[in-house]
């Protein structure tokens, strides 16, 4: 999931939800669940997570071997077409594979994270040649031994920290770039998969693989996701 502002206004514009079954879609929704619009993205191999990069532009990420990290025009005229490719080299298997995908602006990183076997958070950097280089961030299976599974991340640039998201274990953690677990929460709802914050960094959603779309609020005392908010509300999708 992927929430982003318009550029000449403080309100969030909309949310991105991306959609595996039956064929993988893109939807655009505005933050009171109404859908305007669906891209087509059937040509892509089992898509897992999607990340805003730039105005108009997300990535996506594909769980299986020989998928990677894909960069897509999502404005009016782009409707979904691919602006670059970077493999994701990392051992997985299809069933456990790439599951979260965040994205550094600041260094232009991916981070993305691996489900199980191992449970790890790596960051991936698109190389000269058209590769992507790729380094393990954090060792979940002894960072995150708790957790039966990670399938979503989020970087947020302004804490220089991850959120963490598990939906086996209903989970969600606040960690400093290396995995130490700074704050913990549970998550209501089924299958919590998707993470993003507001553009304001005042609020966090977490988007279950239920098509509904029903907003709960929890509290998620003592972050500061903003270097202007003093509060943070948590909201489920």
């Amino acid at each position: 999931m992927v929430l982003h502002g318009s550029p000449s206004r403080v309100v969030n514009k909309y949310a991105a939800v991306l959609r595996s079954l039956p064929h993988d879609s893109l939807y655009e929704y505005d933050l009171d669940a109404r859908m305007l619009r669906r891209l087509d993205l059937s040509w892509l191999r089992d898509t897992e997570d999607v990340t805003y990069v730039s105005y108009g532009r997300v990535a996506v990420v594909e769980e299986p071997p020989g998928g990677g990290i894909r960069v897509l025009d999502v404005s009016e005229a782009g409707g979904g077409r691919q602006l670059d490719f970077i493999p994701t080299t990392n051992s997985r298997t299809s069933a456990n594979g790439n599951e979260g995908l965040s994205y550094d602006p600041r260094s232009g990183a991916f981070i993305v994270a691996q489900e199980k076997g191992p449970k790890r958070i790596i960051s991936v950097r698109p190389t000269a040649n058209g590769g992507g280089g790729w380094s393990t961030l954090v060792n979940g299976d002894e960072s995150f031994s708790g957790l039966g599974d990670l399938s979503a991340v989020e970087f947020v640039p302004q804490l220089d920290q991850l959120f963490v998201l598990s939906q086996e274990s209903s989970r969600l953690l606040r960690t400093t770039m290396d995995g130490r677990v700074l704050q913990q929460m549970s998550v209501v709802g089924s299958q919590p998969e998707g993470l993003a914050f507001s553009p304001d960094g005042v609020t966090l959603f977490v988007v279950s693989e239920v098509s509904a779309l029903r907003p709960r609020k929890h509290s998620l005392t003592g972050l500061n996701c903003s270097s202007h908010a003093q509060r943070a509300a948590a909201a489920r999708i």
